[in-house]
């Protein structure tokens, strides 16, 4: 069992063993970015669900992406109660639309000050260990 202090060293840690999210979680283990992609019309989308929501379909598998998309939005985080992010504020969590998928992902952007950042500002993936055999996947500008 996790004492509360080892709890606090780790941001909340994703299930790698999601079945929805395995074959992702997988791919970012392995330093790359993917998309979920209809085997029937080749759709991309995220975030990943059941269905195509293209074509309904359940023929999905993974896409490997390059990584680098642009800025579409994003917030500033002045306070959070994860001790791990704390010495990160503030800190932006933005939407960045991908250059080579039609899909728009989430994630936190780190190595900017959040007064730095403008919309359609490029942006590329990089990957942060936080927890043994945990990498999550972070956005830094270009």
């Amino acid at each position: 069992m996790s004492t509360a202090t080892e709890l606090t060293t780790a941001p909340p840690l994703p299930d790698p063993a999601d079945q929805m999210l395995a074959g992702y979680w997988e791919a970012v283990a392995r330093g790359e970015l993917v998309v979920q992609e209809c085997g029937s019309c080749a759709a991309p989308q995220w975030p990943p669900r059941a269905g195509c929501g293209t074509c309904g379909l359940s023929d999905l598998g993974w896409r490997r992406v390059a990584g680098t998309g642009t800025l579409f939005t994003w917030t500033t985080v002045h306070h959070t109660t994860i001790e791990y992010y704390k010495p990160a504020l503030p800190f932006a969590l933005a939407a960045v639309e991908l250059d080579d998928a039609p899909v728009r992902m989430l994630g936190r952007v780190r190595g900017v000050h959040p007064d730095q950042l403008s919309i359609d500002q490029p942006l590329t993936v990089v990957y942060e260990s936080v927890a043994p055999g945990v990498t999550l996947p972070v956005w830094e500008p270009r």
